[in-house]
């Protein structure tokens, strides 16, 4: 049986044979279930992300923040970066992360996302573009 995990609201899902089931409040035991189930498009920019080895900048994965858990967080330039399956196409999922990002940038988070095609088939352009984007935010406004 094949577990997948997609954000909704405040809450994690875990999708079982296409039944959704909620799971509750405890973000942190999620967060650390969700690090064991990692999609291999998570687990290939995990290795380029761990160690500080992009920039030298050191990320966080499945990191609790507000009522969210982030697939990977920087702390030090607030910026999240997600990793999209093809859930996140679907019309009422697409809508809960734009409230989702809208939250999290009002709180001063920067967010960059991209699909798990992105990581696996264009991994040195999906890295070249979080490096740019940590360097950037050094120059440039919070977003909130």
């Amino acid at each position: 049986m094949k577990k997948t995990f997609s954000p909704i609201d405040d809450k994690k899902c875990i999708y079982i044979n296409m039944k959704l089931k909620v799971i509750g409040p405890r973000r942190t035991g999620i967060a650390r279930g969700l690090r064991e189930l990692s999609t291999p498009a998570e687990k290939v920019l995990w290795e380029e992300l761990r160690n500080r080895r992009l920039g030298g900048f050191k990320f966080r994965r499945q990191h609790p923040l507000l009522d969210y858990i982030l697939d990977f967080y920087c702390k030090e330039k607030q910026l999240a970066v997600e990793i999209d399956g093809s859930i996140h196409r679907v019309d009422e999922i697409h809508e809960r992360d734009a409230q989702r990002a809208s939250r999290l940038i009002k709180h001063g988070i920067h967010i960059l996302r991209f699909s798990n095609y992105q990581v696996m088939h264009h991994k040195e352009t999906v890295l070249n573009e979080i490096l740019r984007v940590l360097h950037d935010i050094n120059n440039s406004p919070s977003p909130a």
